[in-house]
């Protein structure tokens, strides 16, 4: 018993109690008829109580003020009865000493016992199989009943679903649909009251009812209604005796005498419950009556739930307004127009976001028509917040780009490596705050030189599908992506092509799409189709990869956003015929690898096909020499000062001119290395007039001193001279 309100739930026990009379009749008809007949005695035990329903005079027991009183027992029998009871033993004909007491079992439920004393053993056994068949009897009586009280509850919840249907029709008002359920809810009883809770912010709320008094709100866990939401599940109890003091929390319930909980959720959200009770004792809720009501309380979650999705599609369809208009700001900020005056190529790209607004971005920027920028990045996540950080790394790509050209103190187009360490250093801080990244791939295309000059920050490998022989080529660098550390230094790589050459960008969107049975699309999918359409123009062969993808994936909305960038060389010779560049780096050791790599990458860009391999690696020794020179002895080690650069091709000949403001270098003054180990230096100035065909040292008082560098592209004379 609870008790905090004295009832007690409707469960075995009740059914019990409505088992028992139907066993006490069955007990006075067949089975009482044969047991007078065979002077057997017969008693039925229910909830410790005993009654007669066949008394013998002679038998083992009878009974006194309804409980089991033991006659003699012949000295010397036993048996496996309690001590309390007699036990079957033999004696004199005619006398009812044959005891057993038999469990009475329906519908699994124990109901009570039956006590038996028989002439003899025969009658004993034929009167059990009798009560056997008598108890199985009332089992089948009482299925057919609930059988046919089910189907009378199936039909009224079919009819209170048509009615409901009806008034959905009819009654479009979420409150009118409440009232008429309410109404239908105290139909199932006479007398019956009701209310309907609707839970808000953890508050019951009384949203319809029949009851005598006005419902106040009350807390979601109060009483037998929060017991039956914390269980999710339906409740019928029952008076157990009369309150000994006034329920404060559910005060409709102060006289009633039986009430039905029903829940009233979906399989997602708990919404309220149904509360149905009456005041008279006439008759308890049961089974059926249940049923009806959660019918109809399922009718309510319904009504409840459409009204909250109704709700949800206004403040859905503002959203989708909003994102709409995201969306296309978005495709103006984030994904580039390809520029009309790019000679040479064509270009063409494709983005399919997962949602209406993603984290990838694309951009195309062109400095003149033979020189230009492909820049394809992702950044980690999806939806609004990906796109923002999108935005910030495409507007740090171009402060950077600018602040590199200032620095430069002239017009001259940065370094790719440097554009991409300046991006990171201005965007790693933000990125890192809040645990994200982003992945890039920075390609720029030289179609004077035929040399695609590229920095991979841990994105996709590019693929490049030379014409000529199929032959493939991936691009790919050993970067952290951007916002990983915000010191990274990233370094460029150069890279050769041919006209009609073709060059595809991708994020992992492409190959990371997952076939019905989880199968990646993968990379050897994605060069097999540009092999395959690789003659079509680049508008029809990156629709060709879309179709691809969607084919394989049997979906067109996809699990990450999918953007893809297609170069092709045309085969045309480029216009341009420029072979001179200058930059400045600072007096810095650390400068080294980078003075270092634009050497590199401008004798592949200017070199002839038959360049000798060797003569690269002395010029680049030679530079390596002369630079790190200059930063130790003329600049005395000192990483603010600077360093100007200048490359050109005449003659044939690649030609570097390294200019300075410290103290000035005399070749005269620098006597030949000493191989057997007397006498320190001279090695560098050594190892730099073998490397070079001609180096030159010129002063210039209260200006820039310069260190001239001659190198041929194919083996050439030693030479060296002061001026």
């Amino acid at each position: 018993m609870d008790p905090a309100n004295e009832f007690l739930p409707y469960a075995a026990g009740d059914a019990v109690f409505a088992l028992e009379p139907r066993v006490r009749k069955a007990l006075s008809g067949r089975p009482a008829e044969f047991a007078r007949a065979a002077g057997a005695a017969l008693a039925w035990e229910y909830s410790g109580n005993l009654t007669w329903i066949v008394e013998q005079p002679d038998a083992s027991f009878t009974i006194v003020n309804g409980k089991f009183v033991p006659r003699g027992i012949p000295e010397g029998s036993g048996g496996e009865e309690e001590p309390s009871q007699p036990v079957e033993a033999e004696s004199e004909r005619g006398a009812c000493r044959h005891y057993r007491r038999i469990p009475a079992t329906l519908q699994n439920l124990l109901v009570g016992h039956i006590h038996l004393c028989s002439p003899n053993r025969a009658l004993a056994s034929g009167l059990n199989s009798l009560l056997g068949c008598t108890l199985e009897l009332v089992d089948k009586e009482r299925q057919e009943e609930a059988l046919l009280e089910e189907l009378s509850a199936s039909w009224e919840s079919l009819d209170a679903l048509f009615e409901w249907t009806v008034d959905m029709r009819n009654l479009p008002d979420r409150q009118d649909l409440l009232n008429r359920i309410v109404e239908r809810a105290v139909a199932v009883r006479a007398g019956a009251n009701a209310i309907l809770w609707i839970e808000d912010n953890g508050t019951l709320m009384p949203t319809a009812w029949v009851a005598p008094a006005v419902p106040q709100p009350r807390p979601l866990q109060t009483g037998i209604v929060g017991r039956a939401l914390d269980q999710r599940s339906s409740l019928i109890l029952r008076r157990a005796g009369h309150l000994s003091h006034i329920l404060d929390d559910e005060p409709e319930l102060r006289e009633a005498a039986s009430v039905v909980v029903v829940p009233i959720s979906t399989q997602s959200q708990l919404h309220g419950a149904l509360e149905v009770w009456t005041d008279d004792c006439v008759e308890d809720f049961e089974s059926p009556h249940l049923r009806l009501l959660e019918t109809l309380a399922m009718q309510a979650a319904l009504v409840v739930e459409n009204d909250r999705l109704y709700s949800i599609q206004l403040e859905s369809e503002r959203l989708r307004q909003e994102v709409d208009i995201g969306s296309r700001i978005q495709q103006s900020l984030l994904f580039s127009r390809v520029p009309d005056r790019i000679e040479g190529a064509t270009i063409a790209a494709l983005t399919l976001p997962s949602k209406t607004i993603d984290g990838d971005f694309y951009e195309v920027v062109d400095y003149n028509p033979s020189c230009f920028d492909v820049v394809v990045g992702d950044v980690m996540g999806k939806g609004v917040p990906a796109a923002i950080l999108a935005a910030a790394a495409k507007s740090g790509l171009f402060r950077s780009l600018c602040q590199l050209m200032v620095d430069t103190g002239r017009r001259e187009i940065p370094q790719v490596d440097a554009i991409v360490t300046s991006l990171n250093a201005a965007v790693a801080r933000q990125m890192i705050s809040v645990d994200s990244f982003a992945s890039l791939s920075y390609a720029r295309f030289d179609l004077v030189q035929n040399l695609v000059t590229f920095v991979d920050a841990g994105h996709t490998k590019t693929f490049h599908l030379r014409i000529r022989d199929q032959q493939t080529f991936i691009l790919q660098g050993d970067n952290l992506p951007l916002g990983v550390l915000q010191e990274e230094v990233y370094q460029q790589v150069a890279h050769r092509f041919e006209p009609g050459d073709l060059f595809v960008f991708y994020s992992d969107g492409v190959t990371e799409a997952r076939s019905p049975s989880g199968e990646f699309f993968g990379e050897y999918r994605l060069y097999e189709c540009v092999r395959e359409f690789a003659h079509l123009p680049v508008e029809g062969l990156i629709e060709e990869i879309r179709a691809a993808v969607i084919a394989f994936s049997q979906r067109e909305i996809f699990e990450d956003d999918l953007t893809c960038v297609v170069v092709r060389i045309n085969p045309r010779s480029p216009a341009s015929t420029e072979t001179r560049e200058s930059r400045v780096f600072s007096s810095d050791l650390k400068e080294l690898y980078r003075i270092r790599q634009w050497v590199n990458d401008l004798w592949l860009r200017w070199a002839p096909r038959s360049h000798a391999e060797d003569a690269l690696y002395q010029l680049i020794l030679a530079v390596n020499e002369v630079a790190s020179n200059v930063m130790r002895h003329a600049y005395g080690n000192d990483p603010s000062q600077r360093l100007r650069i200048t490359a050109w091709v005449e003659d044939g000949k690649f030609c570097l001119e390294l200019a300075h403001t410290g103290i000035p270098f005399d070749p005269a003054s620098s006597r030949p290395p000493s191989f057997d180990g007397t006498r320190d230096g001279g090695f560098g100035v050594f190892i730099i007039a073998k490397s070079v065909d001609k180096i030159v040292y010129t002063r210039n008082d209260g200006d820039w001193h310069t260190i001239r560098i001659v190198k041929s592209f194919g083996p050439g004379p030693d030479q060296t001279s002061a001026g």
